[in-house]
């Protein structure tokens, strides 16, 4: 039996090897970084479409606070009396 052949193909299968693991590691990161890109813009997307919301909350929430505030002051101003 001779192996000759077989040895004389190591060193392509280990460069082919190399090429492969290679290969599927570039397309990982390169899989890894538009999924980070994705859920950036995803993220700042967000932000732009909800902060005009968030904010009309706040201010309903800030007059909501000044109309409690007047009623409480109302109310120890009749205690008081």
């Amino acid at each position: 039996m001779n192996f000759k052949p077989f040895l004389n193909a190591i060193p392509y299968m280990a460069v082919g090897l190399l090429f492969t693991v290679a290969f599927w590691g570039a397309i990982d990161i390169l899989t890894t970084i538009s999924s980070h890109v994705e859920s950036w813009l995803r993220a700042k997307r967000n932000i732009n479409t909800e902060v005009p919301a968030l904010a009309a909350s706040v201010k309903e929430l800030c007059a909501q606070q000044s109309r409690f505030e007047r009623e409480l002051d109302q109310i120890r101003t009749r205690k008081a009396v």
